[in-house]
Order: structure tokens, then sequence, then C-alpha cells
């Protein structure tokens, strides 16, 4: 397996954390009411442990050509950079200029860390 690959897997797992976050917050949603045991029925919390897993499949296998000291901060920033711009787009939640200026040094931190 090339480094590329490597890289297109790791940003493919933090796509699928971000995807099945979002759809964790979209059970909360649907089944607001329910119990502890009530979301556990819900589509949208069943298909967010499909990304949750395969985010782990693809990040595992990233690892077989990129350093844990850099894989693990660029797949978190992105998944949170990611996260909150969906959840403002599809949720209404804050995306200030707060957010913005904190998101931007995450990822220049994360450029600076994982170049080699």
């Amino acid at each position: 397996m090339s480094i590329l690959t490597s890289w297109l897997l790791l940003v493919g797992a933090a796509a699928c954390t971000c995807i099945g976050n979002l759809m964790l917050k979209q059970s909360r949603f649907v089944t607001a009411d329910s119990g502890i045991f009530g979301s556990g029925i819900s589509p949208w919390f069943l298909f967010s442990l499909v990304f949750f897993c395969v985010n782990l499949v693809m990040f595992s296998k990233s690892l077989d050509k990129l350093p844990m000291s850099v894989a693990i901060p660029v797949s978190q920033g992105l998944t949170f950079v990611l996260t909150m711009i969906l959840a403002n787009r599809l949720f209404s939640e804050s995306f200030g200029s707060k957010e913005l200026i904190a998101s931007s040094f995450i990822m220049t931190g994360i450029v600076i860390m994982s170049h080699q």
C-alpha cells in the first residue's frame, strides 16, 4: 500500500466519523423522548454505528504507513472541522467568527505537524 493510499484512508476515516456523528445527532431528534435503549432502534443510530465501524477499519489500515503521532491529530482535526461545518448547515448550529478562527488554528497546526 502506498503512502497516498494511507492518506486517502485517513481522510475517509475522518469523513466516516463525521457522518456517524451527524447521524447520531439526527437520531436524537427522532427519538428525543425515548429512554436510554430507545435510541438503539432508530435507523439513524444504527447507521451511525456502521459508519463508526467503517472508520475503525479505514483508520487502522492507514496506520500501516502513517505514524500515530501524525494520523491521530489529522483525523481528529478533520473530523472536528467537517462536523462543525456540516452541523451548522444541517442543524443550524453556531459557526461564527470565533469558530472560524479556532478551526483555522487547528488546521494550521495539523498542517505543520503532519509535514514530514
